[in-house]
């Protein structure tokens, strides 16, 4: 595998593993928020190197939270 395979593996996974956990708030706009997330926005977010996919996750419910108050 080559290295540039191994990054995106690795953001797949991680947008993968904080998409499962997206999923047990049972709150379909909310995986609609979080799965529209671009590759880029992904890779962002791994690039920190402070979250990992349940920080990611709760981040990105707070976001949602407080866009949702704004509408």
């Amino acid at each position: 595998m080559s290295i540039d395979e191994k990054k995106a593996s690795k953001w797949e996974d991680f947008r993968v593993r904080t998409l499962e956990i997206a999923a047990r708030r049972n709150n379909s706009d909310f995986e609609k928020y979080i799965g529209s997330l671009t590759e880029r926005a992904w890779k962002h977010v791994l690039s920190e190197g402070k979250l990992n996919p349940d920080l990611a996750e709760e981040t990105m419910w707070k976001f949602f939270c407080e866009d949702q108050k704004n509408r």
